[in-house]
C-alpha cells in the first residue's frame, strides 16, 4: 500500500517523538523488570507486577498523545482510561 510521502514524514516524526518521550518518562529499569518476569510467587507480587505494568501502560498512552501534540499540534481525542 503506496503512502504520500508527507504522510511518511509526519509519521516518522510522530514516532521519533513518541520514542523520545517514552524513554524520559518511562525508566528502561521498569521495562527490564516486566520483559524478565518470571514465575509469578503469590498475589502481592503478581498485584505488584501488574500495578508495573499499568504504570508502564499509562507512560506509553502519555507519550502517544504528547507526540500526537508535538508533531501534529492537534489534542487527540479523550479517552476513558
Amino acid at each position: 500500500m503506496a503512502v504520500a510521502p508527507e504522510l511518511e514524514d509526519r509519521l516518522a516524526q510522530w514516532l521519533k517523538a513518541y520514542r523520545y518521550v517514552q524513554s524520559e518518562i518511562t525508566p528502561a529499569q521498569m521495562r527490564t523488570i516486566l520483559a524478565e518476569m518470571d514465575m509469578v510467587e503469590g498475589v502481592s507480587q503478581l498485584q505488584s507486577y501488574m500495578q508495573l505494568a499499568n504504570g508502564v501502560m499509562a507512560n506509553d498512552r502519555t507519550a502517544a498523545d504528547v507526540a500526537a501534540r508535538l508533531v501534529y499540534g492537534v489534542r487527540p481525542p479523550e479517552r476513558d482510561v
